[in-house]
This record gives C-alpha cells, sequence and structure tokens, in this order.
C-alpha cells in the first residue's frame, strides 16, 4: 500500500480499474438519500463507543453494514484457512470482491489494518484454483479497514504483484452532531461503496476473458477513443514501455486501415486549447483526442514524432532535442519560438505554458521545433503551479512556486534562459527525452 514510498507503482489503481476512479469520482459528487444518512448517524453511535474487543467491534460493524445492504461474511474463505473479519466473495468462490479488516482501537496490538488485508488478498488469489495468471482482468478488490472509530477504504489489484492504494480519506466517525460536512462526507463515501460493490459484483457474475500470449495488464485500462468526428477508435499499447513510470505509452490504432502510431498520455492537469494552438502553428504534435477520465485523471492522445537523440548525423525527418543543441545553434530559432509564445498568450483570452524549458523543445529539419508539454498551461489569470515545482535543479522566475499564478512574464523569462547571451548554461538536471531504442518518438 504504497509503504515504504519505493514501493509504488507509477500507475495508481484508478487507472488499471475504472471501478476504483468511478467510486473516487462518487465520493464527491453522489447525492445522500435519507437512508444514507440515517446509516451514517448509526453507524457514529455505535463505532464511537468503547467496545471490549475487536471481535465485538468488527460484529457491531457487519451488522450495521447488513441493514445497509452489504453483506459480508467472517467465515473462512473458500477451502482456504484464512478467516477475514468479513468478506465478499464473487458468485463461483473464485474471487474475492470485499475484505474487510479491523482493530479495536488504533493502538490495538497485532498486524497493522491495511497491510494484513492486503496480505489476505495475495493468499486469497495464490490459493485460488482458477488460474488467475490467465485472465484478462485486474481481478479488483475493495478493502474496508476500521481502527476504532475511524474507517478507511483501498482497491487493490492483482498485475504481476498486488498493488494497493488508498482511494479516500480516513473518516473519523466521532464528529460532533453539528459537523454536517462530516456526515455528508461519510454518507458520500457509503453510498460509493454500496455503487462500487454493486459494479464489482456485476463484473464479477460475466465470465472473465483469458489473456492473450502478447497481452498485458501492465498499462492503463482505456483502449479506445473518441475521434473529433465522433468515432470510437480502438488501440492497442506497443508491448515494450520506456516511459511507463511517467504515465507516457506508445501504442497504435487497430481495426483500421492506417494502423496509425500514437502516443499516450496520462494526465492530472492538461490545456488542449494552448496544445491545439500550438500545433494549429505547426508548433505541436496534432492533439487526436482529450478525454477525462474517472478518478480526475485525463487522456491525451496525440502524433509520434520521431525523435533522435544520436550524437552523429540526425536522420531525415527526425527531431533532435532542444537541450542537446548548444546556444550557437539555438539563436537561430529564437524569434520563431518568441513569436509562437507571444501568439499564445494573445490567443482567445491569453494562454500561458508555464514550463518553457530545453527538453520540452524538439528541432526538426530547417529549424522546424516543436513544443510538448502543456500539463501546466491554461488560461491567463487562471493557470497556477503545480504542487512541487523544482526551484533547485532547474531556474526558474521569481515567484514560480506552488500554487502561485503562472503569468506571461514567466513564459518569457523561461525563453530568456533558452538563449543566454553566451554559451554558458545554467546547470539543469535534463529528463530523458523520450527514447525507443535508436531513436526516440513521441
Amino acid at each position: 500500500c504504497n509503504r515504504p514510498r519505493r514501493a509504488a507503482d507509477s500507475l495508481p489503481v484508478t487507472l488499471l480499474e475504472p471501478i476504483f476512479g468511478e467510486f473516487v469520482d462518487d465520493c464527491q459528487n453522489y447525492q445522500p438519500t435519507d437512508y444514507d444518512n440515517d446509516f451514517v448517524w448509526k453507524l457514529s453511535e455505535n463505532m464511537s463507543s468503547f467496545h471490549p474487543d475487536e471481535l465485538t467491534r468488527m460484529n457491531v460493524f457487519r451488522h450495521l453494514l447488513r441493514g445497509y445492504g452489504i453483506i459480508l461474511h467472517s467465515s473462512a474463505i473458500g477451502s482456504t484457512k484464512y478467516t477475514t473479519d468479513g468478506h465478499l466473495l464473487s458468485a463461483d468462490g473464485n474471487f474475492v470482491q470485499v475484505i474487510l479488516e479491523g482493530k479495536n482501537e488504533i493502538r490495538s496490538r497485532g498486524a497493522e489494518p491495511f497491510a494484513e488485508s492486503i496480505l489476505y488478498y495475495h493468499k486469497i488469489l495464490k490459493e485460488s484454483n482458477a488460474g488467475i495468471e490467465k485472465f484478462r482482468s485486474v481481478l479488483p478488490c475493495i478493502h474496508i479497514i476500521v481502527f476504532g472509530a475511524c474507517i478507511g477504504f483501498a482497491g487493490s489489484v492483482f498485475i504481476e504483484k498486488v498493488q494497493c492504494d488508498v482511494l479516500a480519506p480516513i473518516i473519523p466517525l466521532f464528529w460532533h452532531s453539528t459537523d454536517l460536512r462530516m456526515q455528508e462526507m461519510a454518507a458520500r463515501t457509503f453510498g460509493a461503496l454500496k455503487i462500487a460493490i454493486e459494479k464489482l459484483t456485476k463484473l464479477y457474475s460475466s465470465p472473465i476473458i483469458h489473456l492473450k500470449a502478447e497481452d498485458s495488464l501492465r498499462h492503463p485500462y482505456p483502449q479506445t477513443y473518441t475521434s473529433s468526428s465522433g468515432h470510437i477508435q480502438e488501440f492497442s499499447y506497443d508491448k515494450t514501455q520506456m516511459f511507463r513510470d511517467r504515465r507516457i505509452f506508445f501504442g497504435k490504432t487497430v481495426n483500421d486501415a492506417a494502423e496509425s502510431k500514437i502516443c499516450i498520455k496520462f494526465v492530472r492537469h492538461y490545456s488542449p486549447e494552448a496544445h491545439r494552438f500550438c500545433a494549429s502553428k505547426g508548433h505541436a504534435p496534432d492533439l487526436i483526442a482529450y478525454e477525462p477520465l474517472a478518478g480526475g485523471w485525463k487522456m491525451v492522445i496525440m502524433d509520434v514524432l520521431d525523435i533522435d537523440e544520436g550524437l552523429l548525423a540526425q536522420r531525415p525527418g527526425s527531431y533532435r532535442p532542444l537541450s542537446a543543441m548548444a546556444v550557437s545553434e539555438r539563436l537561430p530559432l529564437k524569434e520563431a519560438i518568441t513569436c509562437l509564445i507571444e501568439d499564445l498568450h494573445r490567443y482567445n483570452g491569453g494562454y500561458v505554458h508555464g514550463d518553457l524549458r530545453d527538453t520540452n523543445f524538439v528541432v526538426g529539419d530547417d529549424n522546424q521545433f516543436m513544443l510538448f508539454d502543456f500539463d501546466w498551461a491554461g488560461p491567463i489569470e487562471k493557470a497556477r503551479y503545480p504542487m512541487h515545482v523544482n526551484r533547485t535543479d532547474i531556474r526558474r522566475p521569481e515567484g514560480a512556486c506552488d500554487g502561485k499564478k503562472i503569468v506571461a512574464k514567466h513564459d518569457l523569462e523561461m525563453l530568456k534562459y533558452l538563449f543566454p547571451e553566451q554559451d554558458g548554461r545554467e546547470p539543469v538536471r535534463k529528463r530523458p527525452r523520450l527514447s525507443t531504442g535508436e531513436g526516440s518518438s513521441i
């Protein structure tokens, strides 16, 4: 469960299973009913009490859940010897949909409940007779974690190993009776839980398709996008993904004559408007599709460019990273790049890019340049810097800090760093460009 931090996978479970992303959205947007509110009030009344032991507390919790329509069993799981504080199996008994694990109080002895619940999930899959490695499914499971009067929720999937992420904030059930915001959060979360369990039940009630030899589950779940004409286009992911850790993937369209190569990027924030403007000027890859996904993710589909990072002669038609070019080679680009950014600042009320480093430019034949990474871009006066802006290794303008507004002046100052007066560039820790072996692509 991302402990220690180095154990975390670059792809969260919300990008591997849509039910988890939809649960996250429902935790924020679900409209509680009087039924949900009554349940949460009873839950608070009972769980905020002190209980003599874990068994009593978990019996009370399961009883309350049963009255809410969520029935969990505390018996041994299938043919295994493992007994949870509660679980829900698929109809055929081969898969576990929900695992409940708890402790009487926060400082109770024994295994940490998150870790214990994940261990049960792993052992159940390991001892399953269903042959889990052959299914085209990440085998999702929701974990309900109780420790005293606090409740947490997590989601697990199985790819090559078990991966688990927390899906919602821990909810303390001992709120003051006037704290309506806390009560509403709890009601939305349990409403979202019921919906997610119904979806998992439906998922496991249908036969799970078997994997083909070339299939992989190590990529996000989307495999279609909607084109500008409204056509739903299927695509596949390449077998090898060198930039999975940055949630950037390469693939191709399928079931069409072209089988075009595409770049698929998953981000939390993106400006399709700024990207399309630069692409319309011939200075960004064509933006094929931009689609919001559940859980706050955005999927960006764009054309692939051939980027040659070789030190020798450049391949015909390929692009070279601006970061690999000396200042004297860059200078002929200064006016054209500056004009593009100034035009962007004037476009439709004004847009800023926010991250104009040399690693975000590539240069092709006849000094034709392309700009990438519109993750920070947005309307002037609205766009703000994200968390964890690197000011230690990367020179940035004054005021380019977490949460501050991205202003046009910052973009223009960053351009000055691209074209210094003399060849003495500021030391920058450069990200590797998107490489695919002998050359690279984006």
